[in-house]
């Protein structure tokens, strides 16, 4: 019996020493541990479309400089859009409070411009 206990006792060492998967945050994490940096490409127009939830423009983005455009559906932050300029940036995806009702689950952050270039975007007419 002795045999039988202490080998279930050494699996069940064994299964809870060997965890997967990302760890939760249990509050010691810093703020840029829990938000991803990006490059997103801005098109040099804005969508008429809008969101009901975002003040601003609808910005029209595309997450690889071969992606494909598509519109941004929530806020971008701390960048100044100028008609008629594709700008390539670097931001920061920022979780927002998910106890505010009607608010999206992330924002993004301009924190750098790499590039801005006059041009006209080449854009499906569905998204404008």
């Amino acid at each position: 019996m002795k045999k039988y206990l202490f080998a279930m006792l050494g699996a069940l060492f064994v299964f809870t020493a060997c965890t997967t998967g990302k760890p939760e945050n249990d509050g010691n994490k810093t703020t840029e541990e829990e938000n991803d940096y990006i490059t997103m490409y801005v098109a040099s127009e804005v969508s008429s479309r809008k969101f009901p939830f975002l003040g601003g423009p609808s910005y029209i983005v595309k997450f690889a400089e071969d992606g494909q455009w598509q519109l941004l559906g929530t806020s971008l932050l701390q960048f100044t859009f100028e008609q008629g300029y594709e700008c390539t940036i670097h931001v920061e995806k920022k979780m927002t409070d998910p106890s505010l009702a009607d608010n999206p689950a992330w924002v993004y952050v301009c924190r750098e411009v790499l590039t801005k270039e006059k041009k006209d975007s080449v854009i499906p007419e569905n998204l404008l």
